[in-house]
């Protein structure tokens, strides 16, 4: 006998889910580099086809569910319209910090 997951519990994980891959690619895609902005993509990509694929398989049995990708959507929605502005906030903030570490780092080693 399989066991299923109700629908509301199915449809909360893959939003959370949502949520993470929205995270995930804030985290990824903050060079300006192209070659490293193709890398981050790639990675992106696949990482989330996995994650989505293995979470199918392993809360919905496999089953195709559309709610499942509206959920997916939903969280990313979610993500973009609270989380996205403090997290490129905090994210800018460290990449400042760590500008300067190397500008003081790189004085002390010409002096």
């Amino acid at each position: 006998m399989d066991v299923t997951l109700s629908q509301p519990f199915i449809f909360a994980v893959f939003t959370l889910v949502g949520i993470a891959l929205g995270l995930f690619y804030t985290v990824t895609h903050r060079s300006s580099n192209k070659v490293f902005v193709v890398i981050a993509d790639v990675l992106y990509g696949v990482t989330s086809l996995i994650a989505v694929f293995y979470l199918n398989l392993a809360i919905n049995c496999g089953k195709f569910s559309l709610y499942c990708f509206f959920a997916l959507g939903l969280g990313l929605f979610i993500y973009c319209k609270t989380c996205l502005t403090s997290i490129d906030k905090v994210l800018k903030w460290l990449y400042n910090k760590a500008t300067n570490f190397k500008e003081k780092g790189n004085d002390n080693i010409s002096k």
